[in-house]
C-alpha cells in the first residue's frame, strides 16, 4: 500500500510506500501520469509515517510529510519543493487537449454537456503556472442514457 498525494493540477503524484509497520523513507515521484517514477529518499532512518498532503486544490509542487521516529517517538514534518527538481514553467506547446469520456459513441458528451481541458502531455517535463486548467464548455444533445444516470430520475417500466 501507498500513501500518495496529486499535486499540479494532476501532473505529478506523489507516493510513499508503507511496510507493515508502517515504516518509511523514501518516496517515489512521477511527473508523466505514473508511466515513469523516480525515487528518493526524505530520511535517513525511517519514520513511523502519518501522512502525505499537497494543497488542496492540487496546485503548485509542494507536499507535506509528516509522522514520528519510533526510537525517540519525536514528531516530524517536512515539506519537499519539487520547484528544485521541475524548473521549467510550461509554455503552450506545451499542453494537448483532452475531453473526458471521450470513449465511445457520444464523443465526450454527458448529461448534455461536452469539456474539453488542456492538459499537459504526458512526456513533458514542466509544472502548471498557479492557474487554473484552461477549459471550455459545449453544450450537446442529451439522450436516453443522460436521463437515466441524472438524480432524481425515476425509471417507468410502462413506458419505454
Amino acid at each position: 500500500p501507498h500513501y500518495y498525494a496529486i499535486v499540479d493540477q494532476g501532473k505529478l503524484i506523489v507516493a510513499v510506500p508503507m511496510d507493515k509497520n508502517r515504516q518509511a523513507d523514501t518516496m517515489y515521484f512521477s511527473e508523466n501520469h505514473g508511466a515513469c517514477w523516480s525515487k528518493t529518499k526524505f530520511s535517513t532512518t525511517p519514520w513511523h509515517f502519518t501522512g502525505l498532503q499537497g494543497d488542496p486544490k492540487a496546485l503548485g509542487l509542494k507536499v507535506t510529510l509528516w509522522g514520528y521516529t519510533p526510537s525517540d517517538g519525536l514528531w516530524q514534518t517536512m515539506e519537499v519543493d519539487f520547484s528544485k527538481v521541475i524548473e521549467r514553467q510550461c509554455v503552450s506547446d506545451d499542453f494537448e487537449e483532452w475531453v473526458p469520456h471521450a470513449q465511445g459513441a457520444k464523443d465526450g458528451c454527458l448529461l448534455g454537456f461536452k469539456e474539453r481541458i488542456s492538459v499537459i502531455k504526458q512526456n513533458v517535463w514542466c509544472f502548471m503556472p498557479d492557474t487554473d486548467l484552461r477549459r471550455t464548455e459545449e453544450s450537446c444533445t442529451c439522450d436516453l442514457e443522460d436521463f437515466e444516470c441524472d438524480f432524481g430520475y425515476i425509471w417507468n417500466a410502462k413506458k419505454t
